[in-house]
């Protein structure tokens, strides 16, 4: 089970009434989707265990206190005096949080029936504004639109079947083959819209009007700040990590032709992400203390508005650190993780997972960003 970004065209709907479920309005999709589930051979409490298996995957809870990870899903056969345990071992879950953190900075609704999301760019300059006694004399002229920027609005989607006899045992026999895919597929859909989050989507996709657009993502925005770190994160220099953060934070607020119209992190915040890999450096003594806290705490201690965001999408030598302000980007949500159906003969049902969330990045003319990449971590 694999996850792909498409265009909509690329979507193929098998009828009219999915195709409304894809692209109809709201009011449209809702109708729609009871219809189809109506109309399959499936009763209420099959899509609602469907359902509740694909959120789960989705939205990767977190363990219990009194519960064990969860490794290598495989299905054993067992002997029949063998006292065993119903539950399936599952993959151990990814650290997920790119694209929620990204939902929570700015959310902008949308369509599947549109293809491209753009913005027009208004203005090169800060505009100052004018005082006067009587009001006659004149401010700078706001400028008119200069041009659009936007990006492609791909869907992820995800893939599975289940047959008539898997479906039969399920209901039968008490097995939950269908809710375990629905529950892989929701996984495997987050974890693609982190990678998104990253690393964007460079397919090309024709505007009407002429060129192209592509997603970006964090690791290859053109307008990020580029840097390299003060040095690496190694057990053995530990103060390479508040040297590079002190670092990263400077280059945010002093970038710009004007430093006082700069993002600011220390009043807006900021989301720094690393790979897990750096969790036992930050775990490490802090060389600027007494030895009474370790690395982390001296940061939250020293900067409580950088978030420590770990995720195991981002290469061991790179850091991403975002501040948390709409004027840095928007995540352009045309569609909700969602789950539909169609019979493609009379012994299998297939199903497809997908979503349309794509991140749209900003920058001003003087070249003021919010999102910043270093290598050399």
């Amino acid at each position: 089970m694999q996850a792909h970004h498409d265009t909509t065209d690329a979507l193929e709907p098998p009828s009219h009434l999915h195709q409304l479920a894809v692209f109809g309005t709201p009011d449209q999709q809702e109708q729609a989707i009871k219809q189809i589930r109506a109309n399959s051979a499936h009763g209420p409490s099959f899509w609602k265990t469907l359902d509740g298996a694909f959120r789960m995957g989705y939205l990767n809870p977190t363990l219990k206190a009194n519960s064990s990870p969860r490794a290598n899903a495989q299905v054993m056969d067992y002997e029949e005096w063998v006292d065993r345990s119903d539950d399936i071992i599952d993959e151990v879950n990814l650290q997920l949080t790119l694209m929620d953190d990204a939902l929570a900075i700015d959310t902008v609704s949308s369509s599947l029936s549109y293809t491209e999301y753009t913005e027009q760019v208004e203005s090169e300059g800060a505009i100052e504004a004018e005082r006067s006694m009587d009001g006659r004399a004149k401010s700078d002229q706001i400028a008119t639109a200069k041009g659009t920027v936007g990006i492609a609005t791909p869907m992820t989607h995800v893939d599975y079947r289940v047959s008539s006899r898997e479906q039969a045992q399920s209901e039968n026999m008490g097995s939950d083959k269908e809710a375990r895919k629905a529950r892989e597929a929701g996984r495997i859909l987050r974890e693609s819209e982190d990678k998104l989050m990253l690393d964007g989507w460079d397919t090309a996709v024709p505007m009407p009007e002429g060129g192209t657009l592509t997603v970006d993502g964090y690791r290859n925005t053109a307008g990020r700040i580029q840097g390299s770190a003060s040095g690496s994160w190694t057990t053995s220099s530990p103060g390479n990590v508040q040297d590079t953060i002190e670092k990263a934070l400077s280059d945010f607020e002093n970038q710009g032709g004007d430093s006082d119209r700069n993002m600011m992190p220390r009043s807006r915040g900021a989301y720094l992400y690393y790979n897990t890999a750096h969790n036992a450096v930050l775990d490490k003594k802090d060389p600027r203390g007494d030895g009474n806290m370790n690395v982390r705490t001296r940061l939250q201690q020293d900067h409580p508005y950088v978030q420590l965001r770990e995720t195991p999408m981002i290469p061991e030598d790179e850091i991403v650190m975002v501040i948390n302000d709409p004027q840095t980007l928007s995540v352009v949500d045309s569609q909700a993780p969602t789950n539909l159906s169609w019979d493609s003969g009379p012994m299998v049902t297939n199903f497809k997972a997908l979503s349309c969330r794509n991140p749209f990045f900003r920058s001003t003319y003087q070249g003021v960003s919010g999102v910043l990449h270093y290598t050399g971590v």
